[in-house]
């Protein structure tokens, strides 16, 4: 097992299962699972690696996501008291208004005044940053993607699910996750294309926020499904007909 492996069963366990164990049955079964629990914690910590660099990259995306959407509230507010001077007529608190909108600072945004009057935020900066960001998260996506592949064919083959670390579990989970959605559903592509699918007439407004990638959008490169599969057939080698009973 990989350095710091927590072991299925301690000594004590061991030996009694051993002693409760009959026949040669019973034990090459025992074997069997033991390897493939052993096979699952000796890639865990290559899996962890490739979830965590895909989740601090996700996570990126996420915080200027929220910055957006901050944003985007802060603008109704703006166009909520914009609306309610005009409203009343008052066209000199209208007038002091909108002096006062460029003296507000506003992190990869400013505020300007739209064609309509109306105040608005451009968010052009922080959408560029967005963009370069989601190349990361493709990338990295991808290859998690990959693992996620190579990991849910052995345990298919073997059917060996049950078997899988709760931590490998709960990445797998994360990584099949619309992340966008704890922000808000609006930069999701995942439900974009479902809505497509729908015959839902979908704006250029909402094409533009729906930014951040689907699990099933993603394609794994082959030559990290092969570099993944490589390793765990290293190790599933490495653990084949060992017993320990």
């Amino acid at each position: 097992m990989a350095e710091g492996s927590t072991p299925l069963l301690t000594e004590d366990e061991v030996e009694a299962l051993r002693k409760s164990l009959r026949g040669d049955y019973e034990v090459m079964e025992y074997n069997k699972w033991i390897n493939v629990y052993n096979v699952y914690a000796d890639i865990t910590p290559l899996f962890g690696a490739v979830y965590k660099e895909y989740q601090a990259a996700a996570e990126r995306v996420l915080g200027y996501l929220r910055q957006w959407e901050a944003y985007n509230q802060e603008e109704n507010h703006l166009i909520i008291v914009y609306q309610a001077l005009e409203d009343s007529g008052d066209e000199e608190g209208k007038k002091v208004f909108l002096e006062t909108l460029p003296y507000l600072t506003l992190k990869d945004a400013k505020l300007i005044t739209a064609e309509d009057g109306f105040p608005e935020i451009d968010i052009d900066p922080l959408y560029k940053k967005i963009q370069a960001e989601i190349g990361d998260v493709y990338k990295l996506y991808e290859s998690a993607k990959a693992m996620v592949t190579v990991i849910d064919g052995y345990a298919e083959r073997t059917r060996s699910k049950k078997f899988r670390p709760e931590i490998m579990i709960e990445a797998i989970e994360a990584i099949k996750e619309d992340y966008s959605q704890r922000v808000a559903p609006r930069y999701s592509r995942k439900l974009l294309s479902e809505r497509e699918k729908k015959g839902v007439f979908i704006t250029p407004d909402e094409r533009m926020r729906a930014i951040y990638p689907s699990y099933d959008e993603i394609e794994a490169p082959e030559e990290d499904i092969k570099f993944f599969k490589d390793r765990l057939d290293s190790i599933v080698r490495h653990y084949e007909g060992k017993k320990l009973l």
